[in-house]
Parts: structure tokens; sequence; C-alpha cells
């Protein structure tokens, strides 16, 4: 491989690299990641199941956000560690008239799903 080829790929490839890194820092400081990790780290299904929560992080490639102004939707793939093991959330968000709501939300932990009450209430 020539030299100038071989520059080629790595500027094309720290480029990409960059572009995944930003994306994902984006999601994590933005509005309804915040509202999610709020979320999960405040279910009493989630505590029942796996106790204190030692950490919550976004999934690299984990999250779909898209929303401008009071309307948008949101996926993000959380996964959590605790005092009794880990486990995985999936959590989907609808915003409307400028408030965030869980549609759905579940957790995936030592291979068993259970469905996370949306019915907590959670504010902005």
């Amino acid at each position: 491989m020539n030299k100038k080829l071989r520059i080629i790929l790595i500027t094309t490839v720290s480029l990409i690299l960059i572009f995944f890194i930003s994306l994902y820092v984006v999601a994590i400081n933005s509005e309804p990641y915040s509202f999610a990790k709020k979320y999960v780290s405040n279910n009493h299904i989630v505590k029942e199941k796996l106790g204190n929560l030692t950490n919550i992080s976004l999934a690299y490639f984990g999250y779909n956000v898209s929303y401008a102004g009071p309307n948008g939707v949101a996926k993000f793939k959380i996964n959590v560690t605790s005092n009794k093991g880990k486990g995985t959330v999936y959590i989907s968000l609808d915003k409307e008239s400028g408030k965030w709501n869980v549609k759905h939300a579940k957790l995936i932990s030592n291979e068993s799903e259970i469905d996370i009450n949306p019915n907590i209430s959670i504010t902005n």
C-alpha cells in the first residue's frame, strides 16, 4: 500500500471514529437520556430485581433520538449494574407538548424479561 493511500485510509477511519464518538457524547448529554436514566434509577421494579444500582450507562450504539421543539421520540438501551448483578433496560420515550413520557420499558436480567411499569411519575 502506498503512503498516500495509507494516509487517506487512516484519515477516513479517524473521522468515522470521531463522528461516532461525537454522536455518543451528544446522546448521553441529551434531555431524553437524562429523563430515561432518572426513570431507571427511580424505578421500584428495577430496584426490587437488582438492588442498589451502582452504575447506569448508555450502551454504545444503543440509542435512537429524534426531537425538535415540543415533540419527539427516543429509544435507549441502558446497561445497569448493581450489588446483585447486571441487567439491560430497553426504554422508549415520547415527547408531547414539551414533556417526556415513557412509552414502553423492559428489564432483561438473568435471562428473564420483565416489563417495567411506566406509571411512575417523573418530572423533567
